[in-house]
């Protein structure tokens, strides 16, 4: 992977609720055109929709995210949803996106039967995307 030299602060924001378990993301950004959110505690009911929130406002000025959620406790069905919203996000943005994913999302995933774009390490992750996005600008083009 080449080295970066554009990367932004990291913004980092509390997921929480009361009396319960609490999440927090961080956004870096690698260039203009590529974001890595990575999302760390437990992704449920409570918090999903601020994490689909947070995930989904990159879609329209990125061309390539990553979710690192290589640090999630938990994932309820609730946080699953919020990932095939954003896959559905970013297939109509032409967003390249892929992940990372923990043991308790790789259960998650594995239980419910769905496709997501996983991979091993946030490194493959972000050359997937980049593979993905120049293919995606091949078809524009």
């Amino acid at each position: 992977m080449p080295a970066t030299s554009m990367i932004a602060p990291t913004s980092i924001a509390p997921m929480s609720h009361t009396n319960g378990p609490m999440a927090s993301f961080s956004t870096t950004w690698l260039s203009p055109t590529t974001a890595i959110v990575s999302v760390y505690g437990e992704i449920d009911a409570a918090n999903a929709p601020e994490f689909a929130a947070h995930a989904g406002e990159h879609t329209a000025r990125t061309e390539r995210l990553v979710l690192d959620l290589s640090k999630v406790s938990f994932c309820g069905t609730a946080g699953l949803a919020a990932l095939q919203q954003l896959e559905d996000q970013c297939a109509a943005e032409r967003v390249a996106w892929g992940m990372t994913a923990s043991a308790a999302v790789h259960r998650l995933v594995g239980i419910c039967d769905v496709t997501l774009p996983i991979h091993p390490t946030v490194a493959a992750a972000l050359d997937a995307v980049r593979r993905r996005s120049a293919r995606l600008f091949e078809l524009i083009a």
